[in-house]
């Protein structure tokens, strides 16, 4: 009885995350952001979700780039391959999609990282996935890599323009999200934002999209933007944060919208011993921000499933490349976890 318990229960999960991938694969955008699909998606898709092919593949060979943003990108590149791997299996008459250049930069250098998507180009690229590390900084070399051809999907964080299509995250309904959890724990007190460094655009976007949500739905709360100076760096944050918790004995709260700032704040929080008296969430789960959320410093992570949007956009890659339409933005899950 036991095992046939527990194997309606895989059946109904796989059943459910078949039913939320086929919406995002096939839903238009609109309609995405009306699921309210906010459930993890399991980090392997099985049994796998196959799109019938429109028409033929431009080669019988089609070279795929992907361009992350910095080295620590597995989960990502296990969706693409995922995909590549399904794809290949639906593939007839010696057509076949690899992954030929999977190069990452160092963290935060955008030039290697747009030498990387001119390279992709000049290695006959048909698809680039690219997860830029600026908004702007790779647009031009998005205009060039289209004008020759090549189809520039972006994952996790969008261009201002320039690219094929986007799939990642709502971040307009994620800050929403961190907002609201936040509220639920804190006191009456102000709430700080630390936004990250200067030369993390997608951290800065997420503040603005942050500070925007507030002052909508909940312009009664006096928000503070502490920033400390030089470096962004775990330890600079901390310090910046146990300097702020000393000043403001009323202080109900910190939002971050990075990985660094989110565990350097709880850090600096736990170290002047306001640890749940000062409500600490934000973005980006890390092995230090899993930590801390498990010992009860951190109460909100928003979560993002790079596996997923992966995984979705190389399958929509193929789709476009047979002559499909396809949304210009595709929004995947997220959830928040915490307590």
């Amino acid at each position: 009885m036991f095992f046939e318990t527990r194997r309606s229960r895989e059946d109904s999960r796989r059943g459910a995350f078949l039913l939320a991938l086929a919406l995002l694969l096939l839903l238009p955008a609109g309609a995405l952001r009306a699921t309210g699909l906010r459930e993890e998606l399991p980090e392997r898709p099985e049994p796998s979700l196959r799109e019938p092919p429109a028409g033929p593949l431009p080669a019988r060979v089609v070279r795929v780039a992907l361009v992350p943003p910095g080295p620590d990108e597995s989960s990502l590149e296990a969706g693409v391959r995922q995909a590549l791997d399904d794809q290949n299996t639906t593939l007839s008459g010696g057509e076949r999609m690899v992954l030929f250049q999977k190069d990452a930069p160092p963290r935060d250098a955008l030039d290697i990282q747009i030498n990387l998507v001119e390279r992709a180009v000049a290695g006959g690229a048909h698809v680039i996935l690219l997860n830029p590390l600026d908004p702007r900084g790779l647009v031009a070399a998005v205009e060039r890599a289209r004008a020759a051809g090549v189809l520039v999907v972006t994952l996790m964080n969008p261009l201002e323009r320039g690219a094929s299509f986007h799939v990642g995250t709502d971040a307009s309904a994620a800050s929403g999200s961190v907002v609201e959890h936040l509220l639920r724990y804190r006191g009456t007190g102000p709430v700080a934002l630390f936004s990250g460094p200067e030369g993390a655009p997608p951290s800065r976007d997420r503040a603005r999209q942050v500070l925007g949500y507030l002052e909508e739905h909940h312009p009664e709360v006096r928000i503070l933007e502490p920033l400390p100076s030089g470096p962004v760096s775990l330890e600079a944050v901390a310090v910046a944060t146990r300097s702020l918790v000393a000043a403001t004995p009323d202080l109900a709260g910190i939002i971050a919208t990075d990985s660094i700032s989110l565990e350097g704040a709880a850090r600096g929080v736990r170290e002047a011993g306001a640890a749940g008296r000062v409500v600490v969430a934000g973005f980006d789960k890390t092995p230090g921000t899993k930590a801390l959320l498990e010992e009860g410093v951190i109460r909100g992570i928003l979560v993002e499933d790079p596996f997923a949007i992966g995984y979705v956009a190389l399958v929509r890659a193929a789709a476009a490349l047979r002559g499909s339409d396809v949304p210009e933005e595709i929004f995947l899950p997220y959830r928040m976890a915490g307590p």
